[in-house]
């Protein structure tokens, strides 16, 4: 168009910094400046995208050169709008194809396998040429997964987390190491993503290049995206093991409770001026307390209720071995500070040893009307007689059973009026607190006791474990619950 030999043309990115420069003749470069080239700039709507270089000789026409380099600059405009969206439009496939597969994962139920899967689709997403993923609660890891990074060099950036040693907020944070530390790797680039969710689980990704990774803000949305994707499909697989988990200790406490319920007595001996009910209310679904009362060669009933030491299944494991072990004394025909004497050295030599048990034995002799008794460690039976308030009943008492071998466990004896009223029971009627803290406490469990001189003893019991659940009100159970009450009638008026 204008008979030049030669030209050059510098285009610009958007920090205005030369990114192509094309040249045409010798040395043009070098030969195309000072005052022998015309330099024309390349702009559409005050965008500057470059400049041509001509040599000053070759312009005759001043407005068909600026008509030129306009249409040049419209051009490269046109292209550069072309090339942008065509970008855009791949990023916004990739965009598309990374959401997709990272929504692939929400069918997944396995924790591990989709904390690999989400590693190895942060490792591609941003080209980085190791990393890894942990997945931990409150105190240890759950699960992990690494692309090629030293399990060292994993625990280093998780106290660095830990220890608030990052840059940046959000889930774009640079990871300071120690100077020195780990001098061998090429790490220019250490970002950690936190993933959210419940508490107590966390997890994390970490992904190391020996190159600055160059995130920009589409790259760092799609991210986003995909970690939140990501910690739903994390949390899915997490509800779905805890749901698993939770089914079979449903199924486990099932079986535990009924093989519990068969433990304790479904029906209660007789005498016929002594009436006699019992109840046992775990503080979970089973519970380490117990109570019997068993028929003796003679025709004397032998009672007992025990505490042992926990909550729970493994409470209610040493309790159903506590009651074999009673079972088997029942035809020895022994005193209560025998019966304890011979369960403590059973427990000593079980496989229960470490675990003790407090227990209050009875001996009913003379049809109810004599007691002995015997206690290991345990609450003071309430006594409550005819129109007197109730009152403790001390035993002369001996250590808890199973903690030491060679234990002796005195007696007492005394004699039942008519109308007297015992309660045996463990410390989970007495420790319920109301709403404010208050305990419920012996006092005012012997005051309930002594107001029920008409009723029969599993109306008492059964008034005396509404008036606690009136008193804790929404409060937990703070242990198991057991009781014994006899109510004794020399008339046989019951």
């Amino acid at each position: 168009l204008f008979d030049v030999e030669r030209f050059a043309i510098t285009l610009l990115d958007r920090r205005r910094k030369a990114f192509l420069e094309m040249e045409s003749g010798e040395g043009v470069g070098k030969r195309l400046s000072g005052g022998d080239a015309l330099r024309l700039p390349l702009s559409v709507q005050g965008g500057d995208l470059g400049a041509l270089h001509l040599p000053a000789t070759a312009v005759d026409d001043d407005g068909a050169i600026a008509r030129f380099a306009q249409h040049v600059g419209l051009a490269l405009y046109y292209h550069k709008f072309i090339d942008q969206q065509s970008r855009l439009i791949d990023e916004s496939l990739a965009h598309v194809q990374a959401l997709k597969a990272m929504g692939e994962l929400l069918g997944e139920l396995d924790e591990e396998l989709v904390l690999t899967q989400i590693l190895k689709f942060f490792v591609d997403l941003v080209d980085a040429e190791v990393g890894a993923a942990l997945l931990r609660d409150d105190s240890r890891a759950v699960a992990e997964a690494r692309w090629g990074l030293p399990a060292e060099l994993l625990v280093e950036l998780v106290a660095a987390v830990d220890e608030g040693r990052v840059e940046g907020e959000g889930i774009f944070q640079q990871v300071r190491l120690p100077a020195g530390r780990f001098a061998s790797f090429s790490m220019a680039t250490v970002l950690h993503l936190p993933i959210a969710l419940k508490p107590p689980h966390r997890a994390q990704v970490f992904l190391v290049s020996g190159e600055r990774l160059d995130v920009g803000a589409h790259r760092q949305e799609l991210i986003r995206s995909c970690l939140n994707i990501g910690g739903i499909a994390l949390q899915k697989a997490l509800d779905h093991r805890e749901q698993i988990r939770q089914h079979r200790l449903n199924e486990q406490l099932k079986v535990a409770k009924e093989i519990q319920s068969k433990l304790l007595p479904a029906e209660l001996p007789r005498l016929e001026q002594l009436d006699i009910a019992g109840v046992s209310l775990p503080a979970l679904a089973v519970g380490g307390d117990y109570y019997d009362v068993l028929a003796l060669p003679g025709g004397d009933l032998l009672a007992i209720v025990a505490d042992v030491s926990g909550k729970g299944i493994q409470a209610a494991i040493r309790m159903s071995g506590l009651q074999a072990m009673v079972h088997s004394l029942v035809f020895q025909d022994l005193r209560p500070g025998e019966v304890l004497g011979r369960l403590n050295e059973l427990l000593v030599t079980s496989r229960l040893r470490g675990h003790f048990v407090t227990a209050c034995v009875l001996r009913l002799e003379q049809g109810g009307r004599r007691v002995r008794m015997a206690s290991a460690g345990h609450e003071a039976i309430l006594r409550a007689r005819a129109g007197e308030p109730g009152h403790a009943v001390e035993a002369l008492g001996g250590i808890p059973l199973g903690l030491r071998s060679g234990q002796e466990y005195p007696e007492s004896t005394f004699t039942l009026d008519d109308g007297d009223r015992l309660l045996i029971y463990t410390d989970g009627m007495t420790d319920a607190r109301d709403p404010s803290g208050a305990l419920y406490g012996a006092e005012r469990l012997s005051d309930r006791l002594a107001a029920g001189a008409d009723e029969s003893a599993a109306a008492l019991l059964d008034r005396l474990v509404d008036d606690l659940e009136r008193y804790r009100g929404e409060q937990p159970w703070p242990d198991d619950l057991t009781a014994l009450t006899f109510h004794y009638q020399s008339e046989g008026k019951q």
